[in-house]
């Protein structure tokens, strides 16, 4: 009966962090501004997560920087992905594509802008990107 008892109660615990962590996982949503029109701000909520998918070609010295951020509305998650086309993965020269991942922290609207560019060139970049995110709680 002891058994039983504490089998019970252990099920109960893991069936409650179960639904907890679904609903936590509903709460939030990713959302890809990759190809947004730049003339208007995509709208998100506080929890949430944006992300920008943009081609690169890093053997040539190009990479995408982040040069401006709101700290205090956006916060990066990590470093920049790098993902190759499975067709030409392992190809030297190859293009790919670089990520940069984001989360809502505070409401209000946050500017991101990302240059394309030789680190190493004081030049004007070969691309801008610039992304608006309203973000609202």
């Amino acid at each position: 009966m002891r058994t039983m008892n504490l089998l019970y109660r252990t099920h109960r615990h893991a069936a409650g962090l179960l639904v907890a962590i679904v609903l936590l996982a509903a709460c939030s949503a990713v959302h890809d501004v990759s190809e947004t029109n730049t003339a208007s701000a995509t709208p998100v909520k506080v929890g949430d997560e944006v992300q920008i998918t943009l081609d690169a070609n890093p053997t040539t010295g190009y990479v995408w920087e982040l040069t401006e951020l709101d700290t205090t509305r956006l916060q990066q998650l990590g470093m920049f992905d790098y993902q190759s086309d499975t067709e030409q993965q392992g190809l030297y020269g190859a293009p790919v594509k670089m990520t940069a991942r984001f989360k809502a922290i505070a409401p209000g609207t946050a500017t991101v802008v990302l240059v394309y560019r030789r680190p190493f060139e004081t030049n004007t970049p070969a691309q801008v990107v610039r992304r608006m995110i309203a973000i609202t709680p």
